[in-house]
């Protein structure tokens, strides 16, 4: 479930294989807004799952399967694809995405999850006003190398992310990246993220 502005988003599932998300209001009222008989925006035939996902001020955004896996959002007024598995993943030419995790969604912007074909995890984002990448595997941050770079759903507050990185010499930590405004140029990692906590682990 993701919660905002005294509404829930949540899916629920019926008999033969349905699936749905739904939205609750204070006063008990449900609204259905994309299932398994909403067309996947882009590919053939409706979605088969719709999950994970997140809400934001009317607006939500969900990874969806079928015929096409991809993150979906109707920021727009209309279901639109935010990136699928034909999506060229930003800053890596020549690759696109495998596969997709949590979603969040804040203020007209989505972040995600994303998988790349060689295995890692980095994160993605709309801000200022296309896909961008954000932290992915290689870079180098705190003096060390990311390993893999993940978000939960609730992860996107206005310019900000929240965002779980593993680094290559087993320690891993929270960190808050914040995105420069449009116009301001490429993201620089090493430059906009600040460290909050990290911790070593045991092998």
């Amino acid at each position: 479930a993701s919660l905002d502005g005294g509404q829930v988003l949540f899916q629920g599932a019926g008999a033969s294989g349905y699936r749905g998300l739904f939205v609750a209001d204070q006063a008990g009222a449900i609204t259905r807004l994309y299932d398994t008989t909403t067309a996947i925006p882009g590919a053939p035939g409706s979605f088969t799952a719709l999950s994970p996902s997140a809400y934001s001020a009317g607006h939500v955004a969900f990874y969806g399967q079928g015929s096409m896996e991809g993150v979906s959002s109707d920021i727009s007024g209309q279901l639109d694809v935010v990136a699928d598995l034909n999506t060229p993943t930003p800053g890596f030419p020549g690759q696109t995405f495998s596969g997709f995790g949590f979603v969040s969604i804040d203020d007209g912007v989505v972040a995600f999850t994303g998988l790349a074909p060689g295995g890692w995890l980095g994160v993605f984002s709309t801000h200022g006003g296309s896909l961008q990448r954000v932290l992915t595997h290689g870079d180098l941050l705190d003096g060390r190398i990311v390993e893999d770079a993940f978000i939960g759903g609730q992860a996107v507050d206005g310019d900000s992310i929240a965002i779980s990185v593993w680094f290559t010499n087993g320690t891993r930590g929270i960190y808050m990246a914040t995105i420069p405004a449009p116009g301001a140029g490429v993201v620089l990692v090493g430059a906009t993220l600040i460290a909050l906590r990290r911790s070593r682990c045991r092998a």
